[in-house]
């Protein structure tokens, strides 16, 4: 009896370390050119990155060459990506292969004007998307290959919608808003429909990036023309929210467009394009932030915008695409004390677009 279970645990052990070895991850960039594209990427196990074959991959669709923060998403479960051209008013899928490449299977029109955020449901069977120039956000369900508006798409929002996050059922979208002080709320029913819960206060001007610590139910935005982060306190379930004491936080750099948290949520980044730094922040009782000595860094590339973190939280992906970027990316390393180390130079997205939208994904 002790051999079965000893072999039984044995193959449950090797079976684990095999599939270790076998996750791949790998990253994506929105280009936002005017042919507009995304960059693919494999993560090396050192943290480099190397350039897929065939990267980068057309949309379809057309881009503004402006910064188009939020624009990019993946839905690991059903192995596709999502992306918004912001030019012509549409969104692209693709199927992710098993080596990372992308296979495009869907160019729709979104309904409104100058799409800019992107988010998936898990199963990758909805989408939903900001249409900043027409106050209003596109639903769409996914199935076999297409993509469909979801009845009434587009709905109602405020005023310049631009980041998306959901909550993990998918039944509360939370949503910066580029011309208003102010974060929105949405509820989603089973149908898809989209309906305003509130907008609230965030003190902060020009709202962009915007980050939810599911865990501690704290939500993050950037507001690009104060230099701000500003944090409020989210109740998941239904939508509310209220700023923790002492927001907004300056960032002491210029035109903050993305936050990233930590998967821990101990640490948060800002990304200060104009001005090429990262500030860190560790978080306090009551969600505030505190900034880290020396912050904030200096980038490896110029013009940061968008972040990602690795499931880990020890790898910090930054696309250099803001404000007269240099159009690569960069990674850093995170020590326990939240400071941040390059990983090797910066490597080139191969396109003459605004990169700043970007997102991994880790296959099996």
């Amino acid at each position: 009896m002790r051999c079965k279970v000893f072999s039984a645990l044995l193959l449950l052990f090797v079976t684990a370390v095999v599939q270790a070895a076998t996750k791949r991850l790998f990253l994506y960039v929105n280009n936002n050119d005017f042919e507009n594209s995304v960059s693919g990427f494999e993560v090396l196990p050192n943290g480099t990155l190397r350039r897929l074959p065939g990267s980068p991959f057309p949309t379809g669709g057309l881009a503004g060459r402006t910064p188009n923060l939020n624009s990019i998403a993946v839905s690991k479960k059903g192995r596709m990506l999502f992306v918004t051209n912001n030019m012509d008013n549409t969104l692209s899928g693709f199927y992710i292969q098993s080596d990372g490449s992308l296979r495009r299977f869907a160019v729709v029109s979104t309904g409104g004007m100058s799409p800019t955020g992107v988010v998936s449901n898990k199963r990758g069977t909805r989408v939903l998307v900001a249409n900043t120039g027409s106050d209003n956000i596109a639903v769409f369900e996914v199935a076999n290959g297409q993509i469909r508006p979801v009845a009434g798409s587009p709905f109602a929002a405020s005023n310049g919608p631009v980041g998306l996050v959901l909550n993990k059922p998918g039944t509360v979208l939370f949503c910066s808003n580029q011309f208003t002080s102010g974060v929105s709320s949405f509820s989603v029913d089973s149908s898809g429909r989209v309906k305003l819960i509130g907008t609230f206060p965030t003190l902060g001007l020009q709202q962009q990036g915007l980050a939810l610590q599911r865990k501690g139910a704290l939500l993050y935005v950037t507001g690009m023309a104060s230099n701000t982060v500003s944090v409020l306190s989210v109740d998941l379930n239904t939508g509310q929210m209220k700023l923790v004491e002492g927001a907004p936080f300056y960032t002491d750099g210029d035109k903050p467009l993305d936050v990233a948290v930590e998967p821990g949520g101990r640490f948060v980044y800002v990304s200060n394009s104009n001005s090429g730094t990262i500030t860190a922040y560790e978080t306090v009782q009551g969600g505030g932030l505190r900034k880290l000595q020396g912050s904030p860094f200096l980038a490896t590339g110029v013009g940061p915008a968008g972040m990602v973190f690795d499931s880990s939280g020890s790898l910090l992906f930054v696309v250099n695409g803001g404000f007269g970027g240099s159009k690569d990316v960069s990674v850093y390393k995170r020590d326990s004390s939240g400071r941040l180390q390059p990983v090797g130079s910066p490597i080139s997205t191969g396109s003459i677009g605004i990169p700043s939208g970007i997102t991994l994904v880790e296959l099996d």
